[in-house]
């Protein structure tokens, strides 16, 4: 399961994993554009947290699923708005 994102200057699709190296400066594979001016050295950190987390929550999910067996069933809303707000910069809504 990978976690891709699109340059905001060339539009081309790229792999989180791919801006988890530091000496790569976090810049877009394909036309070098800097991704987060300013914050390159702590930038592949925070990359290498959100698929820490895409990786845990998935897994917590299907866990979740393979013990309750359907008789559990997660408001599916619940879990994927407050994603979709961050995603698109919607702070408010994430922390309520």
């Amino acid at each position: 399961m990978s976690v891709t994102a699109h340059c905001g200057s060339c539009s081309r699709k790229v792999l989180l994993m791919q801006l988890k190296q530091p000496s790569d400066g976090f810049r877009c594979p394909f036309c070098g554009v800097e991704l987060a001016p300013g914050y390159a050295s702590i930038a592949p950190d925070v990359a290498a947290k959100v698929l820490n987390a895409h990786r845990a929550l998935a897994g917590a999910l299907n866990e979740l699923e393979s013990v309750t067996a359907g008789r559990l069933r997660l408001d599916r809303d619940s879990v994927v708005d407050p994603i979709a707000a961050a995603l698109n910069g919607d702070r408010q809504s994430v922390h309520q």
